[in-house]
Parts: C-alpha cells; sequence; structure tokens
C-alpha cells in the first residue's frame, strides 16, 4: 500500500474533533510542541500510539473508550493519543476518534520511505516469496502487514508527532482492557528505569522466521560489546543446540561462571574473555525458542528504540531482508533487541493489567484485582503450546534471578 500524501492532522481539541493537514512543520505540528512546552512538571512525557486504518474507526473506539474508562480518563493521566495511519485519516474518523477521549488527539501519516521497499529489497523476489507463503502462515501472502511489521520494528519512534515524548502506549483496534487500572505505568517504569513492558509471551509461527535469529547472531558476533556486562535476559529466551552443552548453561551466571564450565565451552577464564564475549560466544551455539512478547500490547522508552544500539541491531536486520523475503514480525524483533540490550531489571511484566485479543488474555491472579478485574483467570487457558511458552520464559526468569541472589549472598559473605 502506497501513501496519498505526507502530513499531519491535529485535533487539539476533543470537543470538535477538528483539525486540518499541513507538513511535519506547520501548525499541526505546533499544536504538539505547545502541549509539551505546558506539560505538567514531574508527568511522564507520554502518548498512546494508535496505528490504524479508517475502517478500523470501530475498533478503535472500543479501545480507546475501554481505556480511558480504566485510566486515561482520570485527570493525572490523560495522556495524548496519537494515531497514525499510511493514508489521510478521514473527518469523520479524526471525529468519532477523538471524540473518545478527554485527551488531545493528534492524527498523522506514516512518511512513505517507512511504508515501503527500501532499496536493496528485490521487489520481484518478495513477491515470488509472498506468493509461496500464502495460505501457508497468518499474513503470508501479505505486503502492507510486511510494510506495518518494518515499521514498528524500526520506524514508529522517530514520527514527529512523537519526538517531544519519552514513552509510548501501543493499542490496537478491537482490543479489551479489562481491569481498572489504579497506577500509572509510565510512573512506575520512570521510576524503576524500566524500558519494555508485556503482557503476555507466545510462541511465534515458526516459519515466518527461519533466519531471524541467525542474523541476531551475527549481528552479536559483531558487537558483544553492547550486551549487558551481568543481569542478561538472553538466556531466558534460548535452548542449547548442537551439542552446545544443553540448557544449563543459559540459567547459569556467565560473568562468574566456573573455570570446568568454561573449560567445558571452550571459555576459560585465564583467556581473558569478558562476560559479554562469554555469553556472545554461547549465544552462537544456542537456539532462540521463538517465544516473544506479544507487541500488540506494548508500553515502551522511546530512548531505548532511539539508541545507537537499537538502531545499529535493526539496521542489520533490515539489510538482511527478513521483513520481506521471510514475514519477520516487530514483537520477535522487539523481544529479541531487548534480549540482547537490556537487563532484566528494565523490562516490566504488566502482570496489574488485564488485555485481551482475540483468544488470548492475561488476567490478574491476585485475589485483590476481583475488585476491579471483570476477567477471569481461567481466560488465560490459551490454545496450543502458548501456556508452555509464557510458563517457560517465567521459569527462566525466575532461576535467573535466584542465581543472582545467590551470587549475591555470596559476594556478600566473602567481603565480611
Amino acid at each position: 500500500m502506497q501513501l496519498q500524501q505526507r502530513g499531519l492532522h491535529a485535533s487539539p481539541k476533543p470537543a470538535d474533533g477538528g483539525g486540518g493537514g499541513g507538513g511535519v512543520g506547520g501548525g499541526n505540528q505546533a499544536a504538539v510542541d505547545r502541549l509539551l512546552a505546558n506539560w505538567p512538571p514531574g508527568k511522564p512525557k507520554a502518548a498512546l500510539v494508535v496505528l490504524a486504518r479508517n475502517s478500523d474507526l470501530a475498533g478503535v473506539r472500543s479501545s480507546l473508550g475501554q481505556l480511558e474508562r480504566r485510566f486515561n480518563g482520570r485527570s493525572s493521566a490523560r495522556y495524548p493519543v496519537v494515531y497514525l495511519n499510511d493514508e489521510p485519516f478521514t473527518p469523520e474518523f479524526r471525529a468519532a476518534a477523538a471524540a473518545v477521549s478527554a485527551a488531545p488527539s493528534f492524527f498523522g501519516i506514516v512518511p512513505t520511505e517507512h511504508w515501503s521497499y527500501p532499496p536493496h529489497i528485490n521487489q520481484t523476489l518478495a513477491a515470488e516469496k509472498r506468493d509461496a507463503a500464502r495460505g501457508r502462515m497468518p499474513y503470508g501472502g501479505s505486503e502492507s502487514y510486511r510494510f506495518m511489521c518494518r515499521y514498528f520494528s524500526g520506524f514508529f519512534f522517530d514520527h514527529p508527532l512523537l519526538a517531544g515524548f519519552d514513552y509510548y502506549w501501543r493499542v490496537e483496534p478491537d482490543v479489551f482492557f479489562t481491569c481498572d487500572i489504579e497506577t500509572d505505568p509510565f510512573r512506575e517504569m520512570r521510576a524503576a528505569n524500566q524500558s519494555l513492558a508485556w503482557t503476555i509471551v507466545m510462541t511465534e509461527v515458526p516459519s515466518t522466521i527461519p533466519q531471524l535469529w541467525p542474523t541476531v547472531q551475527r549481528w552479536l558476533a559483531a558487537n558483544p560489546a553492547l550486551l549487558p556486562a551481568d543481569d542478561s535476559l538472553l538466556p531466558a529466551f534460548l535452548s542449547g543446540a548442537d551439542g552446545g552443552g544443553g540448557d544449563a548453561p543459559v540459567l547459569g551466571d556467565l560473568a562468574a561462571a566456573d573455570d570446568a564450565w568454561g573449560a567445558a565451552h571452550g571459555l576459560r577464564r585465564s583467556s581473558g574473555v569478558g562476560a559479554r564475549a562469554r555469553l556472545a560466544q554461547w549465544a552462537q551455539r544456542a537456539r532462540y525458542m521463538g517465544c516473544h512478547y506479544w507487541s500488540n500490547f506494548e508500553i515502551g522508552a522511546l530512548e531505548f528504540f532511539r539508541s545507537p544500539a537499537y538502531r545499529s541491531f535493526f539496521e542489520h536486520l533490515d539489510r538482511a531482508g527478513g521483513f520481506f523475503y521471510e514475514r519477520w514480525g516487530d514483537a520477535p524483533v522487539h523481544t529479541l533487541a531487548a534480549a540482547v540490550l537490556l537487563s532484566r531489571s528494565q523490562v516490566r511484566w504488566a502482570s496489574d493489567i488485564g488485555y485481551r485479543h482475540g483468544s488470548w488474555s492475561h488476567c490478574p491472579l491476585d485475589p485483590e484485582s476481583r475488585q476491579r478485574c471483570d476477567c477471569s483467570p481461567a481466560w488465560d487457558a490459551l490454545p496450543g503450546a502458548q501456556p508452555s511458552c509464557q510458563a517457560d520464559y517465567l521459569g527462566r526468569v525466575a532461576a535467573l534471578e535466584a542465581q543472582q541472589r545467590k551470587r549475591q549472598a555470596v559476594a556478600r559473605l566473602r567481603s565480611v
């Protein structure tokens, strides 16, 4: 799908839902700038982000209406809503969407260069790959779906309407928020120095990403210094392969691995190989299990995606062509980026937020949540292999955290 025009539309006053077109530097961008210039002190500069078509209006109003009732309608919240589309929003869409929220609404166009083929892609080959994938996987034959996945993987955070914001909350049409959200996730993430929040972990369709992990491995081999020195998330997503020692090393602390483990894997402490390089080398022999944070719900720090490290990661993937020659989704891309660039403490399970999308859902389990939620934990009985994926991930994270606590306790004893 090609863009019909480029510009911005703003509805800073939701009562009338108006707003006209204009260039990136025109009066519509000025409305965003004025909002940010008068931003309340101490409040996180955050926005709700909705990528939608004009035909999604009913689903958009449903999702945003629920979030308004559950969270954003409170005077302490009222975070602006940024709507993005690859073609102009109609006046009817702008008016009806803006009327849902008491917060300001802004409407933008995705730049053409972010919703099209980069020069290095062979479009004939890409079309052949789509035809071959049609019917073999979800969205296998869709060109626009691939544009969307590439956009969320590498460009949404650079949209002019988001330039002054620090955090975003991705909201999809036709989703359900099933609990009152009593605390502000933006404030909590800022206080905890967290960069990404999720509600559901699920498995990617393997046929959509056969070359994604090998491509990430090549990036890791060239950039081991960008891995966290400690507390890495990467082991939670990998399993041992090709005689590389099984899963046990994954759940160990590579920075404190003993000489016996290092010798078994050809990584002796005496070799001077640092913790980051040891993890990167182990990853070359490991297998990505396909689990990922389901990104249709995602709260994040835009600073993470705008960082040189993330840009390097995305540009490496983009040059490989897998968004078009395969069907790489933004969910595994974001997940693997978090796994290789963030520490465990920087990723948050938004377990207090009830959420449902299609057949998949998360409902808080604690008894206190029953008074603020309309969901049932029984809904979390996800079809197929999904429970094992999320349970496996949570188990691995728990094991990593337990080992970190043990290491810290040993360090304290040694310091006495």
